[in-house]
């Protein structure tokens, strides 16, 4: 897996840019990559060549709460080309698993168990270029009686176009590997945990799990330092 360092990519990027909506520089009569403007005594204007980009994915890990036993898998990122082939599979995990449209961008995946599966994305654009990215979908259940860790005084981040995030690197470093969790936000000045729902881009925070890192993400410059609590 890619490693994502700033909240817009899960915000702003979700959906891949299946076509950047550039298109090449048309070349002059002559093949030169030069022109010039206002006849043979203007300005020589230099037209660097086309660099073609190969795609960039980045597909967000997934918590299942058994027994629930499906999921949906998703992309984002970015692409120069117009994508022709994208395909899903399992790395690692489980054997009991359908993937169940597997040549999309996003796709459904049920039969799961309870366990801790990899699902690789591959994509490969118009002009032959590929990437993949994996990412990790725990399946487990969360108990009746769930322990809790609080991590306290989180600083927000403003070195973004817009908006503040939070980005709370290797969560399994406060938690046992594998497990599921749900987390939950306590604002300064206020007595009341609120939860942070993954991967739900109509809530206040946009919140999702990449590479184990959790992030969220607000539209607003804010201030406080918040307490996260996990549960698990």
């Amino acid at each position: 897996m890619k490693t994502v360092n700033s909240i817009p990519v899960i915000a702003i990027a979700i959906l891949l840019m299946v076509n950047s909506g550039c298109t090449p520089e048309r070349p002059s009569r002559n093949g030169c990559d030069t022109c010039q403007v206002g006849g043979g005594s203007g300005v020589i204007i230099n037209t660097p060549p086309l660099v073609n980009h190969a795609p960039e994915l980045h597909a967000p890990d997934k918590l299942v709460f058994y027994p629930t036993s499906f999921t949906n898998l998703f992309a984002g990122g970015s692409t120069w080309n117009i994508i022709q082939t994208f395909s899903w599979s399992k790395v690692s995990g489980p054997s009991s698993f359908l993937i169940e449209t597997p040549n999309s961008l996003g796709t459904k995946v049920s039969n799961l168990q309870i366990g801790v599966y990899q699902f690789q994305l591959f994509a490969q654009d118009a002009a032959g270029l590929t990437d993949k990215d994996t990412c990790t979908v725990i399946v487990g259940q969360l108990s009746a009686t769930p322990n809790e860790v609080i991590l306290t005084n989180q600083a927000w981040s403003h070195d973004l176009m817009w908006g503040s995030d939070i980005t709370i690197n290797n969560i399994y470093q406060y938690l046992p590997a594998g497990v599921v969790f749900r987390a939950y936000i306590k604002r300064d000045n206020s007595t009341n945990w609120e939860e942070l729902i993954m991967d739900d881009y109509n809530s206040y925070y946009a919140t999702s799990l990449f590479n184990g890192n959790l992030g969220l993400w607000s539209t607003y410059d804010e201030t406080d330092t918040p307490d996260i609590k996990l549960l698990y």
